[in-house]
């Protein structure tokens, strides 16, 4: 296996956009990972009037919107002020959180959420991926999402604070619940050089042994991973590959009175538009078991046009429904950074594919057409 190349930039925002092939990316982060019916149609429209039209849904359940212009910045930001869906506050512009589906108002980990976003402009400064997950429920489902801190609760729904990279943590309380990040954050950044050569938590926690005090205490063992389709009386959908058009977002938000942004470009809500395919509704689509990265045109980094590669996989009639897949833009993997059974990277007409492993691992096949490609990927 090797060694995974560090990402190019940053994490964009909304205050700190990022500029990428094909203009600038806007990033909105929901609060509380929620959007109402009219925000999500005010996103959909701000993409067409200020971007390409694409909408991006990234794995930390976030919203991008693509392809913006330097002239059209201030306006689509002031607008994105004007909905409630971008703060004014550099700290709670740049603050990372997720909270977990099906999270209720008035619960313990929507109380985390509140007093982190209320103390986000408070906080020291952090690089740029670092971040909470919010996951108090009966059953954890952010256990895969990137994250820095978890803040999880035991089988007896008493709060736990764990740091990414350690399997315990430590418990906490409202009351002392910010006191006991802050202390957690003085720690990590109190390493020699932390924001360069450790930017995750895991990372620092390989080199430096995390204080006692911080662990022994074990989160709930119940975990799940969000299923598609009817839960608890909303319904489950992905967006395939990641991107939306704006129209496709802006049918669904008229059939819904919230949209749940979750990870795995996974959204929760009331209903969707059964005549419309624009997004996954059950896990039999051949697309459920894609991901793909924006890619060439709209990635500096992309060396292949990924989605339409995803497109062709997804469409061929023998596809293995057992199988996963990751078609990579490059090496960095990005939508992936977890092993799959078939990753397609390339460049140009040639095609390469790493069986059971990441973008960046060494290729099992190279030097393969597309036919090739798609060929091999059908006989599993």
């Amino acid at each position: 296996m090797m060694t995974r190349p560090q990402p190019k930039g940053w994490c964009p925002s909304t205050l700190q956009p990022m500029e990428s092939g094909d203009g600038l990316i806007v990033r909105i982060k929901p609060p509380f990972s929620m959007l109402t019916s009219s925000q999500a149609q005010i996103i959909s429209q701000l993409a067409t009037r200020y971007g390409n039209g694409f909408i991006d849904f990234t794995s930390r359940a976030n919203l991008q919107i693509r392809g913006v212009t330097t002239q059209h910045l201030l306006p689509l930001v002031t607008e994105l002020q004007q909905a409630d869906l971008a703060s004014t506050d550099t700290g709670r512009d740049k603050l990372n959180l997720i909270l977990a589906p099906f999270t209720e108002p008035d619960t313990i980990g929507w109380h985390c959420a509140k007093l982190l976003y209320e103390a986000a402009d408070t906080l020291p400064d952090l690089p740029a991926k670092f971040g909470f997950a919010i996951d108090c429920g009966a059953v954890r489902t952010l256990t895969t999402a990137s994250a820095d801190i978890r803040c999880e609760s035991d089988d007896t729904g008493r709060l736990i604070i764990r740091c990414d990279g350690c399997q315990t943590g430590f418990y906490s309380s409202l009351v002392h619940f910010m006191d006991d990040i802050r202390a957690v954050l003085d720690w990590y950044l109190s390493q020699s050089d932390t924001q360069s050569r450790y930017p995750r938590m895991a990372q620092i926690l390989k080199d430096y042994e995390l204080p006692q005090i911080w662990q022994g205490q074990q989160a709930n063992t119940a975990i799940e991973k969000l299923a598609i389709g009817s839960v608890s009386g909303k319904q489950v959908i992905a967006v395939p590959y990641g991107q939306s058009d704006a129209q496709a977002l802006a049918l669904l938000a008229r059939h819904t009175t919230t949209i749940h942004v979750t990870t795995d470009n996974r959204l929760i809500v009331d209903d969707y538009p059964k005549d419309d395919h624009s997004f996954i509704t059950s896990a039999d689509d051949r697309r459920f078991n894609i991901r793909a990265c924006p890619g060439l045109p709209s990635c500096q980094s992309g060396i292949i046009e990924t989605r339409k590669i995803a497109q062709k996989v997804a469409e061929m009639p023998d596809l293995p429904a057992d199988k996963t897949f990751h078609i990579s833009g490059c090496a960095k993997g990005c939508a992936a950074p977890r092993p799959h059974d078939f990753c397609v990277t390339g460049a140009g007409s040639d095609y390469a594919i790493i069986e059971n492993g990441c973008a960046w691992d060494s290729p099992s096949i190279t030097s393969l057409s597309l036919d090739e490609l798609l060929n091999h990927l059908k006989q599993g």
